[in-house]
């Protein structure tokens, strides 16, 4: 004789959900210790690349030699930690205009599966940051191993640091046109980098 043990639905539940918020909060975490470090350019591990707006194959950014900004189409970073693994990759179309800023940011385990995704946004015009200042939106979405979203985080401030309210500001720069992709492979195919090059 034996016996199977029978946990109430609603203890499973409690479970479930604080293992989501553990799982939430590692993620966090990760995500921190990664924005901490403090990404140029000339930091050892990145990798630059833009595409040019009259050309479709990505162009490689050595020794500082930078095409006209006005040729400039995106701008890509790609992030390696100490070992070697990719664990950022930063996209970030150019503002011609100068009116707005957007930078998409996805996040990798060493495994190289997503663990978070960041899309930030600076711009003018929102009609609720004030004259002559920007807006800041700042959305981030976390992932389990399953590339399904389990938590999300929103923020819209001033360049000050004071919180928006999201109805009364106007986005006349909210592009749709991103996508998030749930692992370094993809992301690097999505963004036409090449990996045999980094």
């Amino acid at each position: 004789m034996f016996l199977v043990g029978f946990i109430p639905q609603q203890q499973q539940s409690a479970t479930n959900k604080n293992a989501v918020a553990d799982s939430v909060g590692l993620l966090q975490k990760q995500k921190k210790a990664l924005d901490k470090r403090n990404i140029s350019y000339k930091t050892k591990g990145v990798t630059v690349w833009v595409k040019l707006y009259d050309k479709s194959k990505l162009l490689r950014i050595r020794n500082d030699k930078w095409p006209d900004q006005e040729k400039i189409e995106y701008t890509y970073n790609v992030v390696k930690d100490a070992t070697g693994n990719i664990v950022m990759v930063m996209a970030y179309p150019t503002s011609q205009s100068g009116d707005w800023d957007i930078g998409y940011t996805h996040y990798f385990d060493i495994s190289g599966k997503v663990i978070a995704f960041e899309r930030f946004t600076g711009f003018f015009n929102s009609g609720c940051a004030g004259t002559d200042e920007a807006a800041h939106e700042r959305i981030v979405n976390y992932y389990n191993n399953n590339f399904k979203l389990i938590h999300k985080t929103y923020k819209l401030t001033n360049s000050k640091g004071k919180k928006l309210v999201k109805s009364k500001c106007d986005f006349p720069y909210n592009f749709k046109d991103y996508k998030i992709y749930p692992d370094v492979a993809k992301c690097l195919a999505g963004y036409h980098i090449n990996a045999n090059l980094l």
